[in-house]
C-alpha cells in the first residue's frame, strides 16, 4: 500500500512539473536535487564529451553502490565529423573518469563505452525513473568562428531544448521507448573503456 500511494503521489507531483526547458541547466539542476534526497542505485548516462554532466555523474557516484554507466562519443568519430574541439574534451573526459574510478572504488562502480556511430541525443537515466533528455546540432563551422581551429563543425548540446520527465507519465513512456531503443544500439555500436 505504501508503495502504492507513493507513486500515486510522484504522479499528482509531477503533472505540475515543466516538462520541456530551452537549456539543460534547470533539469540537471533538479537532477541534482533529486540525487540528494533519493538513493539512486542506477543511472545510465549518453552524453557526447560528458563535461557537461560531470556534476550530475560525480553526485550519483557518491551514493554508496550507485552503479553508472556512461556512453561517450568515440574522438576518432568527432574528429571524423569534423570537431577536433569535442574530440579533445572527450579525451579530457575519460582521463577525469579513471581519477574518479579509483576515488569511488570500492564505493561505487563506473563503466564507460566509447560509442562509433555518432551520437544525436543526449541523456541521463537514474533508477528508471527520471529521465532527463536532448539532442546534439551539429553545425557548419569554419575559420575564426570555429572552437578549434581545425574544426569545420560545432556540436551542440547543452543549450539545446532538453526535456526532463518522471516515472508515472505518458511522456515518461514515450521517451523511454526511444532511450531503450538508443542504449540497445550503442551497446552495439560500442567498445568499452579500460579505467
Amino acid at each position: 500500500m505504501t508503495t502504492t500511494l507513493q507513486e500515486t503521489s510522484l504522479v499528482v507531483r509531477n503533472l505540475s512539473t515543466p516538462a520541456v526547458f530551452p537549456t539543460q541547466d534547470t533539469p540537471y539542476s533538479q537532477l541534482l536535487e533529486y540525487i540528494a534526497q533519493h538513493d539512486v542505485a542506477k543511472a545510465i548516462f549518453l552524453q557526447y564529451s560528458g563535461q557537461a554532466c560531470d556534476g550530475v555523474l560525480e553526485a550519483v557516484l557518491k551514493k554508496p553502490g550507485a552503479k553508472a554507466v556512461v556512453y561517450l562519443q568515440d574522438e576518432k568519430t568527432a574528429e571524423t565529423i569534423g570537431s577536433k574541439f569535442q574530440s579533445t574534451r572527450i579525451i579530457i573526459s575519460v582521463n577525469n573518469l579513471r581519477k574518479w574510478r579509483i576515488k569511488y572504488d570500492g564505493f561505487s562502480e563506473i563503466t564507460v563505452h566509447k560509442c562509433t556511430m555518432p551520437m544525436s541525443v543526449r541523456a541521463i537515466m537514474l533508477d528508471d525513473r527520471l529521465l532527463c533528455m536532448g539532442w546534439y546540432t551539429y553545425e557548419r563551422e569554419y575559420g575564426h568562428d570555429a572552437e578549434h581551429p581545425d574544426d569545420t563543425v560545432a556540436v551542440s548540446g547543452h543549450d539545446i531544448a532538453t526535456v526532463i520527465s518522471r516515472k508515472g507519465t505518458g511522456d515518461f513512456d514515450a521517451l523511454n521507448g526511444t532511450f531503450t531503443m538508443l542504449v540497445k544500439n550503442y551497446e552495439r555500436a560500442s567498445r568499452p573503456v579500460r579505467l
